[in-house]
């Protein structure tokens, strides 16, 4: 297995178009990506005291193991405008893709779950950013 830089792993914001063109967010340092899957407990009494979880099928694709599926991403950086204030005042889902090295791109909406500005009196100011999936987030292997 070869090791990856960090630099692979990007964030891109969508700018609402149609088609809809994807910008790297500016400023990033720090890009991060979460799925998260509530696990469906199927364990009944002939388990012998073992808690039992639904399996995925992957014969099918509408067959997920998981109850409830969604998609965390975080981003920290420099901050360079107000892109991201201003998606937070507006409060409305944005496209973002999110780009993991060779394996793959995932797309989908997204809120702003969280933003923070920082600065310290001799230095830049930054952001840390949390955003959470709203709908289908699709995944398209390199």
């Amino acid at each position: 297995m070869v090791a990856k830089s960090g630099r692979s792993l990007l964030i891109a914001r969508g700018d609402g178009a149609s088609p809809e063109v994807f910008t790297s967010l500016s400023g990033a340092r720090e890009d991060g990506i979460t799925l998260n899957g509530e696990l469906i407990d199927i364990t009944d009494k002939l388990d012998g005291g073992w808690r039992t979880y639904l399996e995925g099928d992957t014969a099918s694709p509408f067959e997920s193991p998981y109850g409830l599926q969604s998609v965390s991403i975080s981003s920290s950086g420099v901050s360079v405008d107000d892109t991201l204030i201003n998606d937070w005042i507006n409060g409305i889902p944005r496209e973002y893709q999110i780009t993991v090295g060779d394996e793959g791109v995932f797309e989908g909406r997204f809120m702003i779950a969280s933003l923070e500005k920082s600065g310290a009196h001799n230095n830049e100011v930054t952001y840390s950013l949390t955003l959470e999936s709203s709908g289908e987030v699709t995944f398209v292997a390199s």
